[in-house]
C-alpha cells in the first residue's frame, strides 16, 4: 500500500511541473504579443517618421583614386574629381511620381544620352527603359 501512494505523488508532480511550464510559456508568448501589439500600434508612426527622415542620406566628398607616374616622375595616369548623383526610389513613390521628378531633373542636368534605337551597342537607354517611361507619363494610353 505504501508503493502506491509513492507512485501517486510522483505521479502527480510530472503534470503540476508541465502545467507550469505550460502556463510560463503561454505568459512569455502573452508578453511578447503585447509587446510587439505596443511597437506596432502606439508606437508605429513615431517609427514610420524615423524611418521617413532617414531614408535620404546626402553624402559629398571626393573620392581619391590612385595615380600612376613612369620612372621620370611624370603622370600617366591621374583623376579629376566629378559630381555625381544618384536617386533610389522610396516605398511610397509611384513610376508617375519617378517619371516627374525625372522630368524636372532633365531642366537642370545636361546629359548625353544614346538610345537602343541610334545604335547597337553602347547605348545609356535601353528600349525597356524608355518603354517604362513611357508608360508611367502616359497610364490611360
Amino acid at each position: 500500500m505504501k508503493t502506491t501512494k509513492n507512485n501517486k505523488k510522483k505521479k502527480s508532480h510530472i503534470p503540476f511541473r508541465l502545467n507550469f511550464l505550460f502556463f510560463t510559456v503561454f505568459l512569455l508568448f502573452a508578453m511578447l504579443i503585447l509587446r510587439l501589439g505596443y511597437l506596432q500600434i502606439v508606437k508605429g508612426e513615431e517609427f514610420e517618421t524615423e524611418v521617413q527622415r532617414t531614408e535620404t542620406t546626402l553624402a559629398t566628398g571626393t573620392v581619391p583614386r590612385g595615380e600612376i607616374y613612369d620612372s621620370q616622375h611624370r603622370k600617366l595616369v591621374g583623376n579629376e574629381a566629378l559630381q555625381a548623383i544618384t536617386y533610389t526610389r522610396g516605398r511610397s513613390v509611384s513610376s508617375e511620381d519617378m517619371a516627374k521628378i525625372a522630368l524636372n531633373l532633365a531642366k537642370y542636368i545636361e546629359m548625353p544620352n544614346v538610345t537602343e534605337f541610334e545604335q547597337e551597342s553602347g547605348f545609356d537607354l535601353s528600349k525597356r527603359d524608355l518603354k517604362d517611361f513611357w508608360i508611367a507619363l502616359d497610364e490611360k494610353k
